[in-house]
């Protein structure tokens, strides 16, 4: 019985989005802008293996000379303009060592790394020419001038080993560090389309997750606490979304989540605050489930306040178990928890209904016969297209990155000149 409703309203869904899209055709303000040489996402041909990744896994192994006790290092991206973005710290061993996994932007193409030790900061400056880096500290490192240098006071008010001047929790014995993605008050972007087994239009405007994760650590380097920043944005959509991620460690490591915000009636949550009816070795959190209901504004683009959301956890987990931010995030459709929305290769959850497989557009992995995604991440704030404006007409260099498999024009989304047509932007 449960599979013939389901199947019921498979069919309902998929006649309301034909009539949908008939009513936007019929009505003239929803046409395609008219622009000379204007794409679409379907005239291109997409190499079947890629995922539209913007952003790739980095192995920093740090060492240093002449030390004899453990060293803080700073982890600073370097971005456009010469601007200086902190990603996080870590405790190094008593030798110096660390080795430190995070994934970075693509359009990163240099690191800063300072190093605390001995009451004095030196720094080494990368290029990210590979996955695997070795950064070595030596008598011939650059000293930090004077003026930029921290004053290292010898004082530890929570005996963490971690002196105050350094210690972002100075106070707490339990926390040390705050690894940010992207940096400290920025954020990154995912951004959907929500007809869902049926291919959008590529404006990829329906829903918008603006986010910022920051995984606290303790001074061992392990991640104790998960502390998240969302903003829900969505330009002219009508079928209303939920939104979550799928976590990449077993419910037995989280003590409790606190901050869902659950209006719909759609999803629900257990006694530790992660959703129900879910296997506990790939727990969801639940960050909203029904956009409509957080959704507000007069223009276009209609944006929720920020949601916060914290996941404590009870055993804490390497640093370098869990940079691949932001894990599995997807979006629900339509007040169907069964009907997710992924990243383009990326799983279901146990929720979801495989009839969509079936019903639709999806091969499989998210993609379509032709390689084509429900779903993009853009690692810096996207300014979404306008309603019917396909992204290879706002972002114009979208489509080299696309068919190259992200070998070419990995920044496609940044502010660099010839990357935006401004006028089919929302910015």
């Amino acid at each position: 019985m449960n599979r013939f409703f389901r199947t019921i309203s498979l069919v309902l869904f998929l006649g309301y989005a034909l009539i949908g899209c008939s009513i936007k055709d019929e009505d003239p303000s929803n046409q395609d802008p008219v622009q000379d040489g204007q794409t679409s996402l379907t005239d291109f041909d997409i190499p079947d293996n890629f995922n539209y990744e913007t952003t790739q896994e980095i192995n920093l192994k740090i060492s240093s000379e002449n030390v004899s006790e453990p060293a803080v290092y700073s982890i600073y991206t370097i971005e456009e303009g010469n601007n200086y973005q902190l990603r996080g710290k870590a405790m190094s061993d008593p030798e110096g060592n660390l080795e430190y996994n995070t994934n970075f932007s693509k359009h990163i193409q240099s690191l800063y790394i300072k190093r605390h030790s001995q009451g004095v900061d030196h720094y080494e400056v990368v290029q990210l020419i590979s996955m695997i880096h070795k950064v070595e500290f030596t008598q011939f490192s650059q000293k930090v001038s004077a003026s930029n240098a921290r004053t290292l006071q010898e004082a530890d008010s929570d005996n963490d080993g971690i002196v105050d001047a350094l210690d972002d929790y100075p106070n707490d014995a339990n926390k040390g560090f705050n690894n940010y993605y992207p940096s400290p008050g920025a954020y990154s972007s995912l951004a959907f389309e929500d007809l869902y087994p049926q291919r959008g239009d590529f404006d990829f405007n329906d829903i918008i997750i603006e986010y910022n994760i920051n995984l606290v650590t303790n001074a061992d380097n392990n991640v104790v606490e998960l502390d998240m920043d969302f903003v829900a944005k969505s330009v002219e959509a009508e079928l209303p979304s939920g939104f979550a991620i799928e976590l990449p460690f077993h419910a037995d490591s989280i003590s409790n989540v606190t901050g869902s915000v659950l209006t719909g009636n759609v999803a629900f949550t257990g006694s530790k605050g992660l959703e129900s009816g879910i296997v506990a070795s790939k727990p969801v959190v639940v960050v909203f489930d029904k956009s409509t209901d957080i959704l507000s504004g007069d223009g276009p683009v209609k944006s929720s306040d920020h949601i916060y959301i914290t996941v404590a956890l009870s055993n804490p987990i390497a640093l370098s178990a869990l940079g691949d931010v932001p894990y599995n995030p997807f979006i629900f459709v339509n007040n169907e928890r069964e009907r997710e929305v992924h990243l383009s290769g990326k799983t279901p959850t146990s929720k979801f209904n495989d009839a969509y497989l079936r019903a639709g557009e999806d091969v499989g992995g998210y993609k379509t016969v032709d390689n084509y995604p429900w779903g993009v991440h853009v690692p810096i704030h996207f300014a979404p297209p306008k309603e019917n404006v396909d992204i290879t007409n706002a972002y114009l260099n979208f489509s080299e990155f696309a068919t190259s498999g992200g070998t070419s024009k990995g920044n496609w989304y940044t502010m660099q000149e010839g990357n935006r047509n401004s006028n089919n932007l929302h910015e």
